[in-house]
């Protein structure tokens, strides 16, 4: 019994627990977390600014800059865009935030998640990102169809125009991406919000209980090794680390005060 429970891992014990009582994970799981689209299946998509990738499949991708650590941010900050943007925050997929300057957190002096300011700081940039995003979108959508942008409508996703013209963002996202980013757009009120500030299921919930989402500790890289260190001074003719291990690794610091030892699993 003790060596069934010591093999069994996170991600089998998902599995089984989903295989007697799968209903209730698929009740929980949301667009974009865990599933879907196959490998190799990515339709081509086009970044209109560093917040957001809209696919040529209508696919909406929200690159969030601040570490999810329980507090909500991976939901908050995706309301803030989808607002402006005028797209179902279900039709989102969260991606974390590569190093950027456009991702430093004013208040923090860096791209630091802290302070309880996340929101504070993405309040006005996230939202004026989305809107920005319509306008751009509006504004090949008019182009193409040869009309007045004025003319043209949003909604969830889709753009439609005089005549019952139609299309989707993803449709003219290649061609928007192309624009000029406008320089002053408008805001929604407050009373015409129709995603923040309403109650809604949070984003990240789905993969941490499904199994699919990753987590450091999940990423194995080709000839991975694995250290420990310890503060024990060591001689350097002390080999150290896992004895006669034929991958075994070691490297200490310029004082040779501190010793890493690493070795394959």
């Amino acid at each position: 019994m003790s060596r069934h429970l010591a093999e069994l891992t996170r991600r089998r014990f998902l599995g089984t627990a989903a295989g007697a009582g799968g209903t209730v994970l698929l009740a929980l799981t949301l667009p974009g977390f865990g599933g879907g689209q196959k490998p190799g299946a990515r339709a081509a998509s086009s970044q209109l600014n560093a917040w957001l990738t809209i696919g040529a499949d209508n696919s909406f991708t929200v690159i969030v800059d601040r570490s999810e650590m329980g507090q909500g941010v991976y939901t908050a900050l995706p309301m803030l865009l989808a607002e402006e943007l005028e797209i179902s925050l279900d039709a989102v997929k969260v991606v974390a935030a590569p190093v950027g300057d456009a991702y430093v957190n004013v208040g923090n002096g860096g791209q630091v998640t802290g302070t309880s300011n996340s929101v504070q700081d993405a309040w006005e940039k996230l939202r004026r990102a989305g809107a920005e995003a319509r306008t751009m979108l509006v504004a090949a959508a008019a182009a193409r169809w040869r009309v007045d942008p004025g003319l043209c409508r949003v909604r969830n996703g889709s753009i439609s125009g005089p005549g019952g013209k139609t299309a989707t963002y993803g449709d003219v996202a290649a061609a928007a991406a192309k624009l000029p980013v406008p320089k002053d757009v408008k805001l929604k009120l407050k009373d015409n919000f129709q995603i923040i500030g309403k109650p809604r299921l949070r984003m990240d919930s789905a993969g941490k209980v499904d199994g699919s989402a990753e987590f450091g500790i999940d990423v194995k890289l080709p000839g991975l090794l694995y250290a420990a260190c310890t503060r024990r001074r060591r001689r350097r003719s002390d080999p150290g680390g896992p004895q006669g291990h034929p991958d075994r690794r070691r490297r200490g610091d310029r004082g040779g005060a501190f010793l890493a030892s690493a070795a394959c699993t």
